[in-house]
Parts: C-alpha cells; sequence; structure tokens
C-alpha cells in the first residue's frame, strides 16, 4: 500500500529521469532546477517506499524497482496522455456545417477545390455550397442564413463585412473564325442572364464604346458553360473570367478576342455577428490563404 499519493508530475518526471539518467540533463528538459528534480524524486521513492535509482560515476542507474516502474508504467502513461491530447482536440475541433453562397461557376473552379483541402484537415465541417445571384447572396450573408458568401460586389449592407479574396482575370473570347474584337465593326454578345455586369464593365474600360454605341446581349443564358457553348456555336462574343474559359481555350472550342484582360475583384463576405464564430474564421482565413498560395491573389 502507498505511503502517500503520487501525482501525475511526479511519474512523467521520473520517466524522463529514467530516459535521461542524468539529472542535469533531466532537470532542463524539464525545465526545473536540479535541486527541485532531486527533491521530487525523493518524494517518488517515499510515497513508494521504494529506491529507484542508484548513483555511479558516469550517472544513474535504474535499480530493478526502477526498471520495473518504468516498463510497467511508461505505456501506460503513454496512453494517459494520447487521452488528454484526445480530450484537448475534442474541445478544440471545428466541427458543424457552414453554408455558403457562391455563383456556380466560381464555386466549381475556385472554391469546391479549396474546401475539399479544408475538409481533409477538419473532417468534422460539413459544407453546403448554394448557387445563389449576387443579390441572393448579399442578403443571405445579411440575414444569417448564409455564413459566407461570394460577391464581385461590395455591397453597402450594414453588419455586413467584405474581404477581398482573390482578383480575377476577365478575357473575351469569341469563335474560331471570328475577328479580334477591336476589328469587328459590330460584334454580338452573349451574356450571363440579361444583363451582364462583367461584360458592361469590359466594355467601359477596356474599349472605346461610348454608351449609345454599345452593343447590346442578342443572346442571355445563366451559365458561363452555356455562354462558351453559344460564343463557338453562334460566332457571338462574351466576358469571361480566365478560370471559367481555361479549358476551352486549351481545347481551341473557342479563342481570345483581345489581349486586353479586366480585373475583377471577388470578395467574400460575412456577417457581423457571425464574425467571432471560430469555424467561420477559420474558413475564412484558409480561403483567403489557399488562393494566396495558389498565386491567385494579386
Amino acid at each position: 500500500m502507498l505511503k502517500q499519493q503520487v501525482s501525475v508530475d511526479l511519474i512523467s518526471d521520473f520517466l524522463v529521469l529514467s530516459e535521461q539518467l542524468n539529472i542535469s540533463k533531466a532537470a532542463k528538459q524539464l525545465k526545473l532546477s536540479q535541486p527541485a528534480l532531486t527533491r521530487r524524486l525523493k518524494n517518488l521513492e517515499d510515497a513508494l517506499g521504494v529506491q529507484l535509482f542508484v548513483r555511479q560515476s558516469r550517472g544513474l542507474c535504474l535499480t530493478v524497482q526502477g526498471r520495473t516502474l518504468k516498463n510497467e508504467v511508461a505505456p501506460a502513461f503513454e496512453r494517459l496522455e494520447s487521452v488528454f491530447a484526445k480530450i484537448h482536440d475534442l474541445q478544440h475541433e471545428l466541427k458543424g456545417s457552414l453554408t455558403i453562397g457562391c455563383f456556380s461557376e466560381f464555386a466549381s473552379h475556385v472554391i469546391a477545390p479549396a474546401l475539399v483541402q479544408f475538409a481533409k484537415q477538419h473532417p468534422a465541417v460539413k459544407f453546403e455550397i448554394r448557387s445563389l445571384s449576387e443579390q441572393e447572396i448579399i442578403s443571405g450573408v445579411a440575414d444569417g442564413s448564409l455564413y459566407l458568401g461570394i460577391s464581385s460586389r461590395v455591397p453597402a449592407n450594414e453588419g455586413v463585412r467584405a474581404y477581398k479574396l482573390m482578383a480575377e482575370q476577365v478575357c473575351v473570347v469569341t469563335s474560331l473564325g471570328n475577328p479580334d474584337l477591336e476589328k469587328c465593326a459590330e460584334p454580338a454578345f452573349v451574356g450571363y442572364r440579361s444583363t451582364d455586369r462583367l461584360l458592361n464593365q469590359y466594355l467601359i474600360t477596356q474599349t472605346k464604346l461610348s454608351n449609345a454605341t454599345r452593343p447590346e446581349v442578342v443572346f442571355a443564358v445563366n451559365s458561363h458553360a452555356a455562354m462558351i457553348e453559344a460564343v463557338a456555336e453562334l460566332n457571338l462574343y462574351a466576358a469571361l473570367p480566365m478560370h471559367s474559359v481555361a479549358a476551352a481555350l486549351a481545347r481551341k472550342t473557342v479563342r481570345l478576342a483581345s489581349k486586353k484582360m479586366m480585373r475583377n475583384d471577388v470578395h467574400v463576405l460575412i456577417s457581423e455577428s457571425d464574425f467571432t464564430d471560430k469555424k467561420t474564421q477559420s474558413v475564412l482565413s484558409f480561403l483567403r490563404r489557399f488562393l494566396q498560395d495558389k498565386n491567385k491573389v494579386s
């Protein structure tokens, strides 16, 4: 029967000393003074009623009782530390569901690959990506139905924060047989829905077309894939992010219609009320870091 209770710290000190077999080295590893470690060892020996070490010319040596204690306690102590670590991890583990609003093409080409990597590190976090319009994304973040939103527009809504996520390149593409945009007198465009913000911004900033002479969208669709198909089949022009059209350019189903590229800043939106949420903060930080590492942020 033990003479007195033995603390976990004393067992930890003993195991370190049983490996080092040197008071000075063990004290340094444990960040204790040598006298303090000697006292703690004496307390353990007194509690057990046995001598655990003997001094020799080259340091310490375990007694029979010391070797027995080490062999029996070390595996159990490792399991105990593993349990403590697991409990700590569970306390700090990211878990739960997180809903993100995003444009469909941006989600598939940019956001989804990033979240796959995040999920590998935090498997307890589940994602739902909703394909929404820009206004629906902004409204969803404002009313709390979305944890995060991806938008090209910085909203004026009170209670919504916007952080730059990346700068995407926007280009104009056309069919293989069409002339360059600058050489076409009356270019016909396919647009994203009825009002294509990227197209209008490109024409304003990258061409000399005035509001009066700017061509109208003659064909409107609701996906970048459909826009690319219309460009190829109907000999139209379209303004698209490079990440959406890269595969079609590689396949040579469409081509660049101009050397001029437009920069379009993409932002991640977050509700003020959710800003302190650890899960949301972690995803936000990961997305920005992931895209920066991929050289997608200017």
